[in-house]
């Protein structure tokens, strides 16, 4: 079966100083530069059999992706595309704030941000789910990195077929979480994660 590479771009200044972003943008860190080299080198070194590629239209997302293939210049050859799904969450008015003045936790944002002009978790989630599994079926057969966001990857984890009593995995700027894709039921299934 197919894999699924989600993964987590690098830190940003943003990141760095604890400020939530949502749909704004910031520039990576030198950090955040070695995270995503760091993440392309251990994709290489598990022998992740990557067949295609794709990013959230955010830069941070993007420019991620592209300091990955640098490091690891068999990604660079493969199939690439942006693609909203991949997106992270928005978070209306309450974007640029410090991360310690927001009504509710962001990695888990339930319906707080809707009164603030943001998306909703479910319709985050179903936006998620429903954009990954298009992007596998566009590539049968084929194992995809995808490069996304903090809060879309816990909402696609949450989402995803694994052991309800294992705790949810770290999120770090830079980390993978692997899928495994059954294209015949259209689920996925977490295998582990890289942080």
């Amino acid at each position: 079966m197919a894999r699924l590479y989600l993964m987590r771009h690098g830190q940003t200044e943003h990141n760095a100083r604890g400020i939530l972003q949502g749909g704004l943008d910031s520039q990576l860190t030198e950090r955040g530069v070695s995270q995503a080299r760091a993440a392309a080198s251990w994709l290489r070194d598990h022998a992740a059999n990557v067949g295609a590629v794709c990013s959230s239209p955010l830069g941070r997302a993007r420019r991620t992706l592209e300091i990955a293939c640098d490091a690891h210049p068999a990604l660079a050859s493969r199939p690439s595309s942006v693609d909203p799904c991949l997106a992270e969450q928005r978070y209306g008015a309450l974007e640029g704030r410090a991360l310690d003045d927001l009504p509710q936790d962001p990695w888990k944002p339930g319906e707080a941000y809707r009164t603030h002009g943001g998306d909703t978790q479910a319709d985050s989630s179903a936006r998620i789910v429903a954009g990954l599994a298009r992007i596998m079926e566009a590539h049968p057969g084929l194992d995809v990195l995808a490069v996304s966001h903090g809060t879309v990857m816990g909402l696609f984890w949450a989402a995803s077929e694994h052991d309800r009593a294992c705790p949810p995995p770290p999120l770090d700027n830079g980390s993978i979480l692997v899928f495994e894709f059954d294209g015949e039921r259209n689920v996925f299934t977490y295998l582990g994660a890289r942080s």
